[in-house]
């Protein structure tokens, strides 16, 4: 590496693009490929090598012209939806969802337990209860402040939404 050259950081440009995000980057590979050039049928996952310099010089292009680039409003939900399709599902969600479907609230610990029964309190680290976080908010669970009093006191408290929406039968006594 030269002096004072910067090790590559990760930028965007470098991380692999996901085969539904062809049609996006095609869009702007039309304005900048001639038909001459040798493109495939299919594109694939990935632009092609040694072209980097072209696609970003036509966003530049692009942007100094005051073409948008952002997504209206109109599209933002069609966006968050394909997201959601390329999303993988931790399987810890859906034993979430299994297990847990009756509960009104739960701290993480009370999430691990219910999932996984028996398991050692000393066995449990900071990556499986940060992954337990992200699996209930995955799930549909909400964070909801801590609790206050009781064994659970300064944990984060979690509330299932769909117990919430069932509760005021409970308090009518339906």
């Amino acid at each position: 590496m030269e002096c004072g050259a910067q090790p590559d950081r990760g930028l965007s440009h470098n991380r692999p693009f996901y085969v539904q995000d062809a049609p996006i980057w095609a869009n702007l590979l039309n304005n900048v490929w001639s038909p001459s050039d040798d493109l495939p049928p299919n594109l694939p996952n990935t632009p092609p090598s040694g072209h980097r310099d072209r696609l970003w010089a036509a966003a530049a292009h692009a942007y100094d012209k005051g073409e948008q680039y952002w997504l209206t409003s109109k599209v933002v939900d069609l966006a968050r939806d394909q997201a959601k399709q390329r999303l993988e599902q931790d399987p810890w969600v859906e034993t979430i969802e299994e297990r847990m479907n009756s509960m009104a609230e739960a701290s993480i610990m009370d999430a691990l337990t219910a999932c996984f029964p028996g398991i050692d309190a000393q066995a449990i680290s900071t990556p499986m209860t940060r992954r337990m976080s992200k699996s209930l908010q995955l799930a549909g669970w909400v964070k909801d402040g801590k609790f206050t009093t009781g064994s659970r006191r300064n944990q984060v408290k979690f509330v299932n939404p769909k117990q919430a929406e069932r509760k005021p039968e409970a308090d009518f006594g339906f």
